[in-house]
């Protein structure tokens, strides 16, 4: 649910919805261009700029009057929900993909642009499927074939948990 109370929601024939959740109508909606499921939940940054990821391998950001701001392609398909930090004017987004990557993408909503800047990936070495990362102080949390700690700012491993099977769940952390 947004700031505005609106509630976004994407489907697996490729379209992403806003409805206004006070009244169940539809805001608007947004047709991806290559009808790529979105099975991930999305985020919303501090100017409304909603995001997410899809099955085409993008993650999309959409403004609020539902129309498309910018796409970044990672190398495999997106489930993973995004995290959103945002530090003044700018969102950082950090989103896991099919490609064993975990994402920092910032992006100054005050200057835009056709698409962010990828500050550093991570690769888990194993798909990241359905985990959203956790934000807490120093780290960023993401699983996949192990819960990794990575550095928010430099996007080195701090450590990493090994729990004897792949994960599938987001992250919880205690503050």
């Amino acid at each position: 649910v947004g700031v505005n109370g609106d509630v976004y929601i994407g489907s697996y024939s490729g379209t992403f919805y806003s409805i206004n959740g006070r009244r169940g109508t539809l805001n608007w909606s947004y047709d991806l261009p290559t009808h790529g499921a979105v099975q991930c939940t999305a985020a919303e940054g501090t100017d409304s700029t909603v995001y997410f990821g899809s099955y085409d391998n993008y993650v999309y950001a959409i403004n609020s009057s539902g129309l498309l701001v910018w796409t970044f392609e990672t190398g495999g398909m997106v489930n993973s929900s995004p995290s959103v930090e945002t530090n003044g004017n700018v969102d950082t987004v950090y989103i896991g993909s099919f490609d064993h990557c975990l994402y920092r993408l910032d992006y100054d909503f005050t200057v835009g642009g056709l698409e962010p800047e990828m500050v550093w990936k991570y690769d888990t070495g194993a798909p990241v499927q359905y985990s959203s990362p956790a934000i807490d102080g120093q780290y960023v949390y993401i699983a996949s074939d192990a819960l990794y700690a990575i550095d928010k700012n430099t996007g080195e491993l701090g450590w990493s948990y090994v729990p004897g099977g792949s994960i599938f769940g987001s992250i919880t952390v205690d503050s």
